[in-house]
């Protein structure tokens, strides 16, 4: 048969070493193309995925800080107020500001002075540790929290009830303009471009 080697010991034809030569050159060009494919879906699926997991890590944590939140109160039978006198209506508390770190503190049970919100530093809330201020609570060089953050880099916006009718009426920026019941705590974020509105996470 033509597709049968030469025998051995006889020297190839020509046509047999050029067909050899390009199933060699072929045998090459595939693997080449099936490493840059596979490559490239792994690049590809590794930042959809980072993406696709952003708004659920973020809704995540806005809940880990609402049932804090709640699970300090039911402990304690006050809210936790970052400014040091109870306010008399609800209020919104950014997690990236000054007012905001006060509150992290007294839920993580890291407060200091003789006067404690959360006198038996229990750690209502757990969160993990995000990297370059995005993703979780940021630490200062000291240890100091400097506040916690979406996966944008933006603070939380947390919504507390502090007339105790356990109901909260969210900012047009959370997206939703019916008020929430039997709730003590509410949380968002602004979102991946922080515009907040219908691109706002929401932890209801």
């Amino acid at each position: 048969m033509d597709d049968e080697p030469p025998e051995v010991g006889l020297e190839k034809p020509s046509w047999w070493v050029r067909r050899d030569s390009v199933r060699r050159l072929l045998l090459v060009c595939l693997a080449l193309i099936g490493g840059s494919v596979a490559l490239l879906q792994m690049l590809g699926l590794s930042s959809v995925g980072h993406g696709h997991r952003s708004p659920w890590l973020t809704k995540d944590h806005l809940t880990s800080i609402e049932r804090a939140i709640t699970a300090f109160y039911n402990e304690y039978g006050y809210m936790p107020d970052p400014w040091g006198g109870l306010s008399p209506v609800d209020a919104r508390v950014d997690t990236s500001d000054p007012v905001g770190q006060a509150l992290l503190n007294i839920l993580l049970g890291r407060e200091s002075g003789p006067v404690m919100q959360n006198p038996k530093q229990i750690a209502f809330l757990t969160l993990p540790t995000g990297t370059k201020k995005k993703g979780g609570l940021v630490f200062d060089a000291h240890g100091k929290v400097k506040g916690a953050f979406d996966a944008w880099g933006r603070g939380y916006q947390v919504l507390i009830d502090y007339d105790g009718d356990e109901t909260l009426s969210p900012p047009s920026d959370s997206g939703r303009s019916s008020p929430l019941h039997r709730c003590r705590a509410a949380g968002y974020s602004l979102g991946p471009d922080g515009t907040g509105g219908r691109n706002a996470i929401r932890c209801w």
